[in-house]
């Protein structure tokens, strides 16, 4: 997954991703100290229209030093 948009000292962790050779691009919509919500687009490659969109809801942890 790609996310786009401004990110802070942070990461995004999911629990599960599975992929089936679609591009799937993550725009945030907000990050707040502990988690952060994005709109969800997915497209497959050969056309680019889109065929599925919903929001994911990531846990933020720290960067490793």
């Amino acid at each position: 997954m790609r996310l786009e948009g401004k990110t802070a000292s942070t990461w995004g962790i999911g629990t599960a991703n599975t992929t089936d050779f679609l591009e799937v691009v993550a725009v945030p919509i907000q990050q707040g100290r502990t988690q952060r919500l994005s709109q969800v687009e997915v497209r497959p490659p050969e056309d680019d229209k889109l065929v599925a969109c919903g929001q994911v809801r990531l846990q933020n942890i720290e960067a490793a030093a």
